[in-house]
């Protein structure tokens, strides 16, 4: 396929794994030279609004991306501040002409990626979002129901029978269709997934679950590809108020 672009930025943002990133296939398809990038916003790094854990959790899961993105030839690159200033920042160094993302739907997001959309136009750089964080652009909903949220859980059953067929999951990208950075850019240190302690906090992770693709990956086969039976009979247990384990959601990985 030819190359519309010389180079590409994909953004991650939920979506931190390879594969069914929709976002990234695209920017590998489209750009000779992709360029991975997390953005550590301030908004959220801070040790009073974010607990330990599930920064933690974020952190490892940036460290498996990086880990993953190593292994077909590229890399992640960690930005800290604010995505505004810093993505223009960065189109200009690299010699960007197209910005792929995940869409989102909180207010936060919505405002800042409306912002840096108006920056993108006035240089001319493409930009596509993708949903792939759900199971349907959350639009759709809104516009399939024509404003009438549903209220109740079987209301919205019943619209979500009404939105067609599910697109099917990609793969991830290989080493024959991830576009390759040079040696240089594999060792600048000055992208590298921070340390709990860099990001300012003192005390360490005490979570049992880790974050990451691959560890997604291996308690899916673990719990629920290697068991069919059990899927196809799975009833949520009653919940325990009184429980010290989880008694919900979380028990499906405490099998």
């Amino acid at each position: 396929m030819l190359k519309t672009h010389e180079s590409a930025i994909h953004w991650f943002r939920k979506g931190l794994r390879l594969h069914d990133n929709p976002g990234l296939i695209e920017a590998c398809k489209v750009a000779s030279k992709v360029y991975p990038v997390f953005c550590i916003d301030p908004y959220f790094a801070k040790p009073d609004i974010v607990g330990v854990n599930r920064y933690g959790f974020l952190l490892e899961s940036l460290q498996d991306l990086d880990n993953n993105l190593r292994s077909i030839g590229s890399r992640l690159y960690v930005l800290k501040g604010r995505p505004e200033e810093l993505l223009p920042l960065f189109v200009e160094r690299w010699n960007v002409s197209y910005l792929t993302y995940e869409k989102d739907s909180e207010p936060y997001a919505r405002q800042r990626d409306k912002t840096i959309q108006s920056i993108m136009s006035s240089k001319n750089i493409k930009m596509d979002s993708f949903s792939s964080h759900t199971l349907y652009d959350l639009d759709q909903y809104t516009s399939k129901c024509k404003g009438n949220i549903p209220t109740s859980y079987a209301t919205f059953c019943k619209l979500f029978h009404t939105m067609g067929n599910l697109r099917l999951p990609l793969s991830a990208p290989s080493l024959d269709t991830m576009p390759s950075i040079s040696p240089d850019d594999l060792i600048d240190a000055s992208f590298d997934v921070p340390t709990l302690e860099g990001m300012g906090y003192i005390s360490t992770k005490t979570s049992p679950f880790k974050g990451g693709e691959s560890e997604a990956l291996r308690r899916l086969e673990e719990k629920v590809i290697s068991h069919p039976a059990w899927v196809s009979t799975f009833e949520k247990p009653n919940t325990s108020p009184n429980s010290l384990d989880p008694s919900t959601t979380v028990h499906i990985y405490s099998l």
